[in-house]
């Protein structure tokens, strides 16, 4: 379990937390955690119950390149799918009342997770591995990272991954034994009523 403020489930906690109080960063929350966490999926639904846009950043590669993403970063390489998540994680950025599905990726650049944790309520979509492994077994959407040896693919990523998401998280959620719909008002209890 990752080492920053868990929000145990089902049991609600206390008040939202001070870091994001206050501050522009209550107008965008951003998900962020491994494939399988769920991200794209609880952002549609926190959206929703926040009455704000929904935006998730692969998505908005695909329509900017207009193809898929595995066959993008086989054409192109890992290079130019970051630099394209780059501009379009800028732009969501750049938007108020927003929750943005991240790439699991985004925070290897630590100029993108710098900006991401000053300009939004950074929220961490945690489970464990072999949850993960099961849920991307199931789902139909290819993910380029984890297209062979997926258990000893996924441990690398969180070895590297988990201690950059723990740095800029304001809110780490366990997603285990949980549906999207709970995840989101879980967010939106924790985040506080004025955000986004």
């Amino acid at each position: 379990m990752p080492p920053r403020r868990s929000v145990p489930l089902p049991s609600a906690s206390a008040a939202p937390q001070s870091s994001a109080a206050g501050s522009g960063k209550r107008a965008r929350v951003a998900l962020i955690g491994l494939p399988g966490t769920g991200k794209s999926t609880v952002a549609r639904h926190l959206a929703k119950r926040l009455g704000c846009e929904a935006f998730d950043t692969d998505a908005a590669v695909e329509a900017l390149t207009a193809e898929g993403i595995p066959d993008f970063v086989q054409r192109r390489g890992w290079a130019a799918f970051r630099a394209h998540e780059q501009r379009v994680l800028h732009e969501a950025l750049e938007r108020d009342r927003v929750v943005i599905a991240t790439g699991g990726g985004v925070v290897e650049s630590a100029r993108l997770a710098d900006r991401l944790a000053a300009a939004a309520t950074v929220v961490w979509l945690y489970a464990p591995a072999s949850i993960l492994l099961d849920r991307l077994a199931a789902d139909a959407q290819p993910r380029p990272l984890l297209a062979s040896e997926p258990e000893r693919r996924l441990a690398e990523l969180a070895r590297r991954r988990e201690p950059l998401y723990a740095r800029i998280a304001d809110l780490t959620l366990d997603t285990a034994g949980s549906d999207p719909a709970t995840l989101a008002r879980r967010i939106a209890a924790e985040i506080g009523a004025a955000a986004p």
